[in-house]
């Protein structure tokens, strides 16, 4: 009886060392970087058909300006003006119909974005702005 409890300590200690020493090293945590998105202004064309919505996004690294992907929302009738992705510089801008959608209260909301660089991950944060259109 003893020498099957000291055969399967033994047992018991080597499967730890192998688990143990199979474990892949820890990943590099990871980098969080604080994100803004605002809205600029909108503008009305002249025939007043349509109306385009413009933004920025903005952050310490290009990369987390780049190709974020951001919802226009009219808040007061809960309707999504449009979606769009910002360019190379962060510019965004979203145009739609402007018997579509009410003037009120808009709302950008930008998601958050994760980058895989340099066998690091960086999280671009979410962001919202808020841009009062009411005309009031």
């Amino acid at each position: 009886m003893f020498h099957t409890a000291k055969v399967a300590a033994a047992g018991l200690i080597a499967a730890t060392a192998l688990v143990a020493g199979s474990t892949s090293p820890a990943t590099a945590a990871e980098v969080r970087v604080p994100s803004t998105v605002t809205i600029d202004g909108y503008h009305v064309n002249p025939d007043v058909t349509k109306v385009t919505f413009r933004g920025t996004v903005t952050s310490e690294k290009a990369f987390c300006e780049k190709g974020r992907k951001i919802t226009l929302k009219q808040v007061d009738d809960g309707v999504v003006a449009g979606r769009t992705t910002s360019d190379d510089t962060g510019a965004w801008k979203v145009r739609f119909g402007a018997q579509e959608v009410n003037p009120g209260v808009f709302k950008a909301i930008m998601a958050r974005k994760v980058v895989e660089r340099d066998g690091r991950t960086y999280v671009c944060s979410a962001d919202t702005d808020r841009y009062d259109a009411s005309g009031a």
